[in-house]
């Protein structure tokens, strides 16, 4: 029986060492990255399937906490706060990356996926020289200067790095479409330009650019081309360079003596916001006035509005007569940037009934009309106090006294500018 016993005893004995060599062959087999079902998963030294984030041959991984899985693409990890992401291999990546056309930035040391304003340093070398003693003399030495600019660059919410136009944080900024750089100065955008402050963000209204003023929407931030523009209370033009240019003043007298050729002159004044000028002789010589302009004695009054319009239309289709427009709305024309010309007195008159002197307005601010009087020889010219319509060349005059000078009595006139 003892016999018997034993030898049962060490056949028991011998299945179980095979059986559990077999295990442990089996489980040698299954160690290291093994794709099981078409999933990668990892199995460590001692044969247990990995699971979250693990640290392999230096490289971190990350496994499914319940399958194993390895995972790939962009990943949260909750914890740490962060989103990273795993290239087709499983590992973490770190440093700029191009994902589906879309450029990234990874952390260096912790992979995390930046977003916001990030600081880029670009590396340039020019020639340069300087002096160094050889043999007792000084002389130049060609050298290779390092210079390192600093440049911002943006990354959305969803990290892909930004170009072109984008509002961050409620305010407009620019981004070169090639390096990304955030971009200053005049930049154009679409079929506009737009201006980037030294902070670059972007401005609006009226701003001085190396000594020039330009108006930009304040809305889409767009650059005024041949438009008008009120700034500071005055009216000005955006010409086709984006300059904004103001009236100028003209003369009835000088340099051509044309005493009753107000109408002309102001006509020049009003037009010389585009930039623009006329041949001020053909137009005194062919102005369909009676008595013309170089006669006093033959004048007989200022044409009508509506035949100055006319006549000025061969010069600029953009006069346009607006008489019988209420003095509010003269002040809004003149507020969004058009000079108005307007007809009143001037001051040598003493009858005042019917208007027989042609000014324009150029500005508004409190309360008071910029008026440009061409009954003057410069336009420094000052009040003579001939008459209480005499403000001289160039005057802010209450808009209530323009108002009684330009309303009632006969031959009223308005012509703006368009």
């Amino acid at each position: 029986m003892k016999k018997g016993y034993s030898l049962l005893t060490a056949l028991l004995l011998a299945g179980s060492l095979t059986g559990l060599a077999a295990t442990k062959a089996q489980a040698a087999e299954k160690s290291g990255f093994v794709t099981e079902n078409g999933v990668t998963v990892y199995y460590d030294a001692s044969g247990n399937l990995v699971h979250g984030k693990q640290k392999i041959d230096g490289k971190w991984y990350l496994f499914d906490d319940e399958t194993g899985a390895m995972k790939t693409g962009f990943q949260t990890i909750a914890e740490q706060k962060k989103t990273v992401y795993y290239d087709a291999n499983g590992r973490m990546v770190y440093g700029k990356k191009k994902i589906d056309g879309h450029w990234y930035w990874f952390d260096s040391k912790s992979g995390a996926m930046k977003t916001g304003f990030q600081t880029v340093s670009k590396k340039s070398y020019k020639t340069a020289y300087k002096w160094v003693k050889k043999r007792g003399k000084l002389v130049k030495k060609k050298y290779k200067k390092k210079t390192t600019k600093k440049y911002k660059t943006y990354y959305a919410t969803n990290g892909q790095l930004q170009y072109g136009e984008q509002k961050v944080n409620g305010k407009w900024y620019y981004f070169s479409k090639k390096t990304a750089y955030m971009t200053t100065g005049l930049q154009t955008v679409g079929k506009s330009k737009k201006y980037y402050a030294s902070n670059g963000q972007r401005k609006t209204g009226y701003q001085k650019i190396k000594g020039k003023g330009y108006y930009f929407d304040k809305k889409s931030g767009a650059m005024f081309i041949k438009k008008f523009a009120f700034v500071g209370g005055r009216d000005y033009y955006a010409l086709s360079n984006g300059v904004l240019h103001a009236p100028t003043w003209h003369s009835q007298f000088t340099p051509i003596y044309a005493p009753e050729g107000c109408a002309v002159a102001s006509s020049a004044t009003l037009l010389s916001i585009k930039n623009r000028s006329f041949n001020m002789r053909y137009a005194y010589n062919n102005l369909p006035q009676y008595g013309g302009v170089y006669s006093t004695a033959n004048f007989r009054g200022l044409l009508s509005a509506s035949s100055l319009t006319n006549y000025m239309k061969k010069f600029d289709s953009g006069f346009t007569n607006i008489t019988g427009s209420s003095m509010a709305k003269i002040e809004s024309v003149v507020k969004s940037g058009h000079p108005v010309l307007y007809y009143g007195f001037s001051s040598y008159e003493t009858y005042f009934r019917s208007k027989h002197h042609a000014k324009v307005i150029a500005g508004y601010k409190n309360g008071r009309f910029l008026v440009y009087d061409p009954c003057y020889y410069s336009a420094g010219s000052g009040s003579s106090h001939r008459n209480a319509y005499d403000y001289g060349a160039i005057a802010w005059v209450p808009v209530s006294t323009v108002t009684r000078e330009s309303t009632g009595g006969s031959n009223n006139g308005t012509i703006m500018l368009n």
